[in-house]
C-alpha cells in the first residue's frame, strides 16, 4: 500500500477514459467495442485518427502521398479532442513529431489526476 503514492508518469492524452470531458468518445467506443475495457491507449487512436482525417481533408480529393505529407506538415496547433491543447504541430513535411505536449499524471484516490503539462519542441 502506498508504493505508487508519489509516482508520476507521462501521457500523450489529457483525459483518462473515465473523464467527463470525453463522455461522447467513451460512449461511441463502448458501443462499437462492447467487450473492450476502455484504456488510455484507445484515446491515442482517437487523437491520431482526428489528425489523419484532417490531413486527408486538407490534401484534397486527388490524393497523393506528396499532398498528404504536405498537408500533415502544414498543420499548426490543430485542436484534437484528447491531446493537450496546441499540441499537434507538424513543423514540416520531414518533422514527424506532431504531438508536442505531454501530460504528467498520477494516481490519486483510485483515479488518474493530471498534475501538469510540458511542451517539447
Amino acid at each position: 500500500p502506498g508504493a505508487t503514492e508519489k509516482f508520476v508518469t507521462v501521457s500523450p492524452v489529457r483525459y483518462m477514459p473515465s473523464s467527463p470531458e470525453i463522455v461522447d468518445w467513451r460512449q461511441r467506443l463502448e458501443r462499437l467495442f462492447p467487450r473492450d475495457n476502455l484504456l488510455s491507449f484507445n484515446l491515442f487512436g482517437v487523437g491520431g485518427a482526428q489528425v489523419i482525417f484532417e490531413a486527408l481533408k486538407r490534401a484534397g480529393p486527388d490524393l497523393t502521398q506528396e499532398k498528404f505529407i504536405a498537408a500533415l506538415g502544414a498543420m499548426k496547433n490543430f485542436p484534437v479532442d484528447v491531446f493537450p491543447p496546441d499540441s499537434v504541430a507538424c513543423n514540416s513535411p520531414t518533422d514527424h513529431r506532431c504531438v508536442r505536449t505531454v501530460v504528467w499524471v498520477r494516481g490519486k484516490d483510485g483515479r488518474t489526476e493530471i498534475v501538469g503539462t510540458t511542451r517539447v519542441d
